[in-house]
């Protein structure tokens, strides 16, 4: 796991550093970071199913990105965005409006650290959708 919306993965037998393509996460010594690098882990757990879109394939640190999704098919790009710990990136691409609409209905809720109003609780969500299954390092 590197932070809230990258991880380590093997891809056919290679180590590869992966960022979300719909979603980004502060750094987790920022504010909200170590929420969502906590958040992605449970997420994630052992396995993700990885889908690519040919809008994008590397970020500007020369990480690949993909859409991730539990095995079980929960859009994990989407879960951190509609429960306030990421916001949506790169809405151009295939998922982008969905994940688009869902930052705006967090926004609007104060869902989740990013936009939590001050003085009220926390809420959770979830989405899903699914494609290409990797085994993730812990380290």
């Amino acid at each position: 796991m590197i932070d809230g919306s990258s991880l380590d993965v093997h891809i056919a037998g290679v180590r590869a550093a992966v960022a979300y393509l719909g979603a980004e996460a502060p750094l987790p010594t920022h504010r909200c970071g170590q929420a969502a690098l906590d958040r992605n882990r449970e997420l994630v757990g052992t396995r993700v199913v990885l889908e690519a879109d040919p809008a994008y394939e590397f970020d500007a640190r020369g990480q690949r990105l993909y859409y991730a999704f539990t095995p079980d098919g929960v859009f994990i790009d989407a879960a951190l965005v509609a429960e306030g710990l990421a916001q949506a990136v790169r809405t151009d691409a295939g998922r982008g409006a969905h994940l688009a609409a869902l930052e705006e209905e967090a926004r609007a809720a104060g869902r989740g650290c990013l936009w939590l109003t001050p003085g009220a609780s926390q809420e959770s969500g979830a989405a899903s959708g699914g494609a290409t299954a990797m085994g993730v390092d812990e380290g």
